[in-house]
């Protein structure tokens, strides 16, 4: 790893590896290369958080950077059906889970984002990080570097505010 970072002239801390929770219970020697890892300065994001068989004390003993709240959280957290109850039962582990990485030390990021519904109600609850259809489909390289030039594009054209 240190020699692809070395070639690729990428900084550590730029460099971000998405582990799922299963993957991270699994043995001795896949939590200390992890461990190592994140002692190099690489970004560790815990995946799909909240789907796996870990308890709480994974996200205070592994050095993960990042927790990524499972699209099934995300799902229907924007339904309004006037029962003030049941909304608050389907935002109440997304509310936890920042809560919770805030109190860490931890970035959030909100999977499966489908509507800006969905937006508004995670924006409520303090995530400023999604991924999801809503925001963008999955696209190439190429494809990522002309959506970054259309952005300058467009930055470039709007008066500063």
């Amino acid at each position: 790893m240190t020699a692809a970072l070395a070639e690729s002239g990428l900084g550590c801390e730029r460099l971000v590896l998405e582990v799922t929770e299963s993957a991270v219970l699994r043995g001795q020697q896949v939590s200390r290369t992890l461990f190592e890892l994140g002692r190099m300065g690489i970004r560790l994001s815990l995946d799909d958080f909240g789907t796996g068989e870990s308890s709480l004390s994974l996200l205070r003993d592994f050095p993960a950077a990042i927790v990524k709240l499972d699209k099934s959280f995300v799902e229907g957290i924007e339904i309004d059906d006037g029962q003030a109850a049941a909304a608050d039962a389907r935002q109440a582990v997304a509310r936890a889970v920042i809560q919770l990485a805030h109190a860490l030390g931890l970035e959030t990021v909100a999977e499966g984002v489908e509507s800006a519904e969905q937006v508004a109600v995670l924006r409520d609850l303090g995530y400023t990080r999604g991924q999801g259809y809503h925001l963008a489909r999955p696209m190439t390289a190429d494809g990522i570097a002309c959506l970054l030039a259309q952005e300058r594009t467009v930055t470039a054209i709007r008066p500063p505010t």
